[in-house]
């Protein structure tokens, strides 16, 4: 009995040194994380729309002080296909912070995983990703109508960045773009085959400048299809004219009626 016993006692003293021998040998692996940096930074797996702001920091610790941060790497995958990676070289810090700041996600709808690796000189390493699901949503679409009575001003333009300049000896309707608007015209587009926030900003990248519109006549009642865009307070709008309207008032001025749709 005496010899079981200590035959027992050696053999938990074996696993005993063999357990504390073990965990010294463990390495001290650095951590690494996506960290919520504030509005527009994704720091775990989420949804967003094409077009949304979309950013993310990168937050690495080396938890060893005898084996600091060397690399990190990173990349950004979009339905299974790489987009971009980076490698950047780390002077063997302690802790790193690497921020991307928030830009409009411009991709049609589908999986973007932004994954991130760190490495120490002790080759040892540790990954973090997130998973970022891009919906393309839908444009709404909404009618407009911009109004103008003899010398008044314009009304329901001012949302669109746009100004309805004096009828007054105007054969067409002059329309111009405030201070801090932009206009475009685009030539060959259907309004109808823009669907998508990726689709709106493509087109309103390849319109083409305008320091005016003026093709709306202040004479004759007429059917449109001109397809314009504006930007104004960080918004794009898409705009169909479809329709002018002339009507003479009890006054003998004359009321200009402009409608159509916008998303």
């Amino acid at each position: 009995m005496k010899k079981l016993t200590l035959a027992l006692m050696c053999l938990v003293g074996v696993l005993f040194m063999t357990s504390c021998s073990k965990d010294d040998d463990d390495p001290k692996l650095p951590t690494i994380e996506f960290v919520n940096a504030g509005e527009g930074y994704v720091y775990q797996n989420t949804e967003v729309y094409s077009g949304d702001m979309v950013g993310f920091q990168i937050k690495a610790i080396a938890t060893d002080a005898n084996d600091l941060l060397t690399s990190l790497y990173f990349k950004v995958i979009y339905n299974n296909e790489v987009l971009g990676d980076t490698t950047i070289t780390l002077d063997k810090l302690t802790t790193y912070t690497f921020t991307a700041e928030p830009e409009p996600m411009d991709l049609p709808g589908g999986l973007v995983t932004v994954e991130a690796t760190v490495k120490t000189k002790k080759n040892n390493t540790a990954t973090a990703k997130v998973n970022i699901t891009v919906l393309d949503a839908t444009l709404e679409v909404n009618d407009l109508s911009w109004v103008r009575v003899g010398g008044t001003p314009g009304t329901g333009l001012e949302q669109f960045g746009l100004e309805w300049k004096s009828n007054v000896k105007e054969v067409k309707a002059k329309i111009v773009p405030v201070e801090g608007a932009e206009l475009k015209i685009l030539e060959g587009v259907e309004f109808a085959s823009i669907t998508t926030e990726v689709g709106k900003k493509n087109a309103f990248e390849s319109a083409t400048p305008a320091e005016k519109f003026h093709e709306v006549s202040c004479e004759a009642n007429k059917d449109y299809n001109f397809v314009i865009m504006t930007q104004y307070n960080d918004n794009l709008y898409l705009i169909n004219v479809k329709k002018g309207t002339v009507e003479k008032q009890p006054d003998n001025s004359m009321k200009i009626t402009i409608t159509g749709q916008w998303k």
